[in-house]
């Protein structure tokens, strides 16, 4: 199996949401120490970007002092600028990314993605319902230049505010992307809960029902 580092994008104040999402907590625990915890057997280190990086190191720092936390070198551009700074502070050429508001993440799924990594690989992504899940995959160190490449040509306003998100489908329509098919991924997860995303209040409350029946 690869040697990869896990990023967790954390990000920072979510308008949607109404606070941080790394503070964000079900059942008594926060989400992010559930990642946390999951990937520190699994992944070789832990790097969590977040724009409230003062805040994240005294909620956190005590307890998880093996963890790196790092802020956006880029900022305004969404979670593309969290792969970009994760890239960089990253020593493994492979890394998984992960976003910090999926709460069921399946460690069996991620174990599975991380054994599936070839050298020639610069991204490898899960296809659910033919759509992409770029906050759930591999990438390479290789696309840090790429990112930047196309932070130069494109602006932040003219993508709207999706921009964060457009802007990933263009990394990987960019790079060499291998996807994982749902087939693959119904066998660690048959109902899909790992990629359920905390975007609202209302959301949370799903997710907390979700958690109740698991």
């Amino acid at each position: 199996m690869y040697k990869t580092n896990a990023i967790i994008l954390a990000g920072g104040q979510s308008l949607r949401f109404g606070s941080n999402k790394a503070e964000m907590m079900i059942e008594g625990k926060r989400v992010i120490e559930t990642l946390i915890d999951m990937l520190s057997g699994v992944c070789r280190q832990i790097i969590v970007v977040s724009n409230a990086k003062d805040s994240l190191l005294r909620i956190y720092g005590d307890k998880y002092p093996d963890v790196k936390v790092v802020s956006d070198i880029i900022c305004g551009i969404g979670p593309l600028g969290g792969i970009h700074a994760g890239l960089l502070a990253s020593d493994t050429q492979h890394n998984l990314v992960l976003a910090c508001d999926m709460p069921f993440i399946n460690i069996g799924f991620i174990k599975h993605i991380i054994s599936q990594i070839k050298p020639e690989d610069m991204a490898l992504i899960p296809m659910i319902h033919n759509r992409a899940e770029p906050l759930c995959g591999i990438y390479t160190k290789d696309c840090i230049k790429i990112i930047e490449g196309l932070i130069s040509t494109n602006t932040v306003e003219s993508q709207g505010k999706k921009s964060g998100e457009f802007r990933i489908l263009q990394l990987l329509n960019t790079v060499r992307v291998r996807y994982i098919e749902e087939e693959a991924v119904r066998q660690f997860d048959p109902q899909m809960h790992m990629f359920f995303n905390v975007n609202t209040l209302q959301d949370m409350k799903q997710a907390e029902k979700m958690y109740d029946k698991l």
